[in-house]
């Protein structure tokens, strides 16, 4: 593994690592209001965006996005597929715990408030948290290291760790499954697809656009 393997794998990495613990850990220490949180945590995916997809992998996302345009309505009806999936999945997790992940509580408190911040919080939750997501757990942890270790090992820890990252409460562990099989199947959709990136975050962002979508229709009855 040489340096330019380290560069492309450990610095976006490290930003996402600063962003999920030291960005909320430096807020509790300064006694910072949850809007200077949400301001700091959007400001941390924007830059992460820049600095890892967008300047370390410019290229390959272009490549990627060319394949991507042939076969758009492929992608958008695996898109509805995996987006039913994971909804049953989710059902089927409340039905048999009673609880809800308080990472959904958490987004679903600050985006139904009607606030410019609120629109910014979405908007990035929407749009850019999935691009970085699908760049840590697919592009990096899947792609590159595919060479190293086996693909079915790396996909299985790259969807228990995305699991993890969503989970903020030991409570959450009951609820993790939907969010383990959220990364199988973008793992699965990234794989199958020749390793295009841009279909497993095409799926992320659709998800999270359509939860969007619904609890905005829901906060307006």
């Amino acid at each position: 593994m040489n340096k330019q393997f380290y560069k492309f794998t450990c610095l976006p990495i490290l930003m996402f690592i600063v962003l999920l613990y030291v960005t909320p850990m430096l807020t509790n220490v300064f006694h910072a209001s949850i809007s200077t949180y949400l301001v700091v945590y959007m400001l941390m995916q924007v830059l992460l965006l820049a600095v890892g997809p967008m300047c370390l992998y410019k290229n390959e996302y272009l490549d990627s996005l060319k394949l991507f345009k042939k076969h758009i309505f492929k992608y958008v009806m695996l898109a509805i597929i995996l987006w039913i999936i994971i909804a049953v999945a989710q059902v089927i997790a409340a039905k048999m715990t009673g609880v809800s992940a308080s990472n959904q509580t958490f987004i679903n408190s600050v985006t139904d408030k009607g606030t410019l911040l609120s629109f910014a919080l979405s908007i990035v939750l929407t749009f850019v948290a999935p691009i970085n997501e699908e760049m840590i757990f697919r592009r990096i942890l899947i792609g590159n290291f595919k060479n190293h270790i086996p693909v079915w090992s790396l996909v299985i820890i790259s969807s228990i760790l995305f699991g993890l990252i969503h989970m903020h409460t030991v409570q959450d562990l009951q609820v993790i499954f939907p969010y383990i099989i959220i990364g199988f199947l973008f793992a699965g959709a990234y794989i199958k697809n020749q390793y295009n990136i841009v279909v497993s975050t095409f799926c992320h962002i659709f998800l999270n656009l359509v939860v969007a979508v619904i609890g905005l229709i829901a906060a307006s009855r």
